[in-house]
């Protein structure tokens, strides 16, 4: 029988347990780098997520709670996603915090 849609995306999601692992690793990321001062944007290299859903994930979670979160593609640079504060969010134009995920 043929997979259902919504059954082919209840079985393609991110394991429930990982995506906790993976929240908590980006949530120290962001702190880390927002405590040195250097400014209100993150640079998450993509290497640390194991799979372009549990990217989105994170994405569409951080997106919810507040981020503004933009997966850049760059040949130089690689992949990588920005998270920044939303607009209303910024107390000033810093930017500019780089993790490479090592």
């Amino acid at each position: 029988m043929a997979i259902t849609p919504s059954e082919a995306r209840k079985r393609a999601a991110p394991d429930p347990e990982m995506m906790r692992r993976l929240e908590d690793r980006v949530d120290q990321i962001l702190v880390d780098r927002l405590r040195t001062g250097y400014g209100d944007s993150v640079y998450i290299d993509t290497s640390v997520f194991p799979d372009a859903a549990s990217r989105d994930a994170i994405i569409n979670r951080y997106a919810l709670s507040g981020w503004s979160v933009s997966h850049q593609s760059d040949q130089r640079e690689g992949d990588y996603l920005v998270f920044s504060a939303r607009q209303s969010d910024q107390r000033d134009g810093r930017s500019c915090n780089y993790w490479d995920g090592r």
